[in-house]
């Protein structure tokens, strides 16, 4: 089964606010239609609203506690193992809960015995020259990739006369601090007005929808094969005792 969890938060002038929720319900669709019959899923619902602490100073913003994440999630996984499922993928499209995911699949495998992999999707990597370095590493929130995404999936519902280039203001972004950073081996906790006043980070000016085709169905393909680990994995090598 796939537990595909979000976001609802504001993501600069120019992204709607479920823009991580359209994201990782697209993924979702397309990896279920690419699904061979060797492969059973179930997709879950979407849990549209996550842990957006680090962007609740902005209007729109929704966030549960970490708390009710844990235990909604764990519950909901629970639910899956009682019908007899064991395997289980969070999906995960919000940087900002990665640790709640993790905390999630270790207290279903040691509870109900279940082999739970966690996904985020920032770490599913980019395409080679699809996108310029800096931006990979410093276009943390709305910038020019989820801008790209949203103009394929929704371009609707972007409004780009609002895009521009949204540069950082964080000593956490500058070569002067190479060893702490918002995100990293030394993760520093931010706000995302630390980064921008306007609440995004990353040239969105610059973002156009090919790339941004190019860019899910990379993603697909990665979830794809992390899928077939999963569904080849042995539940004989989980030991509860």
């Amino acid at each position: 089964a796939i537990l595909p969890v979000a976001a609802i938060e504001q993501h600069g002038p120019h992204l709607p606010l479920n823009t991580d929720a359209q994201i990782c319900g697209s993924l979702v669709k397309r990896v279920i239609a690419k699904t061979t019959e060797e492969t059973q899923i179930i997709a879950l619902p979407l849990i549209e609203i996550g842990e957006s602490s680090e962007h609740r100073d902005f209007p729109g913003t929704l966030s549960f506690l970490p708390e009710h994440l844990i235990s909604l999630w764990t519950s909901l996984g629970k639910q899956v193992q009682k019908v007899g499922i064991k395997k289980l993928l969070i999906l995960n499209t919000h940087g900002g809960q990665p640790s709640i995911v993790d905390l999630v699949a270790q207290r279903l495998r040691t509870e109900s015995q279940m082999l739970v992999v966690g996904i985020n999707s920032f770490h599913l990597g980019v395409p080679d020259e699809l996108f310029d370095p800096q931006e990979i590493a410093n276009g943390l929130h709305a910038g020019e990739i989820e801008t790209s995404m949203m103009l394929h999936l929704n371009p609707s519902a972007v409004k780009m006369e609002l895009s521009e280039n949204f540069v950082s203001r964080s000593p956490l972004t500058t070569s002067n601090h190479k060893h702490i950073g918002p995100s990293g081996v030394a993760r520093a906790a931010w706000q995302t007005q630390d980064f921008n006043p306007k609440g995004a980070l990353g040239n969105a000016s610059n973002a156009d929808s090919k790339r941004g085709a190019l860019l899910i169905s990379y993603m697909v393909e990665q979830i794809l094969q992390v899928l077939g680990d999963i569904t080849r994995f042995p539940l004989s090598s989980l030991h509860n005792e």
